[in-house]
């Protein structure tokens, strides 16, 4: 099987693929600045890839659940929103956080989602586009970074300072010339914000964030300078040859998950619809192969884009 390649704005793209509910835009209200953080707290960020655990033979599902064995924090974070994850819809987030909530819950390892959207941000709104002036020079740069990331996306790669530069470099190209980013900068403030909240209310002091991996580079420097110690997931030895089954409740959540998805696709306008479509058919896949590596990326075509 030919490895599969994921570039930057591939990533990128993905960031806001799906959500599962009618969710309130608010988002939980931090407390007055200056409280601090607990005394002290370490951070694992974990950048995750999405539906390409499904393709990518490096970064299989399996290596979440080595992480959590082997780092066995008192806190995890997830990337779904508190009001969705409050009622059991883990399919606001992507598939992994199912997972990574179901693992941690079963071990009691206190879980907190920490992201943040709105649902018209969602398959709905096209990409800013740059200023005509500026489209070459944007196009170009863009090349450019996505030239860097030619290669297999494995887990040494998302978590290397190669990663996080063009990760970093990408997000500064296009705050530079699509007007600010805003939807962007707007979603990480209040993910950074919910994570240290998260942080401060359960005074946690082993924290492991899955996040997705646009996501990662921003959120570890926030909480650096939050008083965090943060540590690279590189630096947990876990066991990368063991591939342990997903339990089967996991798996039937996904499944509950992609029917409500398409649900949701029944009455929604044209583009979020093909959005919650493309996100139901990538958990359907998940279920079908149990979480486990390795499908082509063709296996998530929807019937529409074939």
């Amino acid at each position: 099987m030919t490895t599969p390649k994921l570039p930057l704005a591939t990533l990128a793209a993905m960031a806001f693929v799906g959500c599962a509910t009618k969710a309130s835009s608010a988002p939980v209200h931090p407390s007055p600045p200056g409280d601090p953080a607990p005394a002290s707290f370490e951070a694992v960020v974990v950048g995750t890839i999405h539906r390409s655990h499904l393709t990518e033979p490096a970064y299989p599902l399996s290596y979440l659940a080595g992480l959590i064995e082997t780092y066995r924090p008192d806190l995890i974070l997830v990337e779904v929103r508190p009001e969705p994850f409050a009622l059991g819809r883990l399919e606001d987030g992507p598939f992994e956080m199912t997972y990574v909530t179901w693992l941690g819950q079963a071990r009691g390892i206190a879980v907190s989602p920490v992201d943040w959207f709105r649902d018209g941000d969602v398959g709905v709104d096209a990409d800013p586009e740059p200023e005509p002036a500026d489209r070459n020079a944007f196009e170009e740069e863009t090349a450019a970074l996505e030239a860097r990331m030619d290669r297999p996306l494995t887990f040494a790669e998302v978590h290397s300072p190669r990663q996080d530069a063009a990760v970093l470099s990408t997000l500064n190209v296009r705050a530079r010339y699509l007007a600010g980013n805003a939807a962007w900068n707007r979603r990480q403030a209040w993910l950074h914000q919910q994570a240290l909240e998260a942080i401060r209310r359960r005074g946690a002091h082993k924290v492991l964030a899955f996040v997705g991996a646009f996501h990662r580079p921003e959120l570890e420097a926030f909480l650096a300078g939050q008083g965090g110690s943060v540590r690279s997931p590189r630096s947990i030895r876990f066991d990368a040859a063991k591939r342990a089954a997903v339990p089967p409740q996991v798996v039937q959540l996904w499944r509950e998950g992609a029917a409500r998805l398409r649900a949701q696709a029944a009455t929604a306008p044209v583009k979020r619809a093909e959005a919650l479509a493309g996100k139901a058919r990538y958990l359907e896949v998940a279920a079908d192969r149990a979480g486990q590596c390795c499908v082509e990326p063709t296996a998530f075509e929807t019937p529409s884009s074939r």
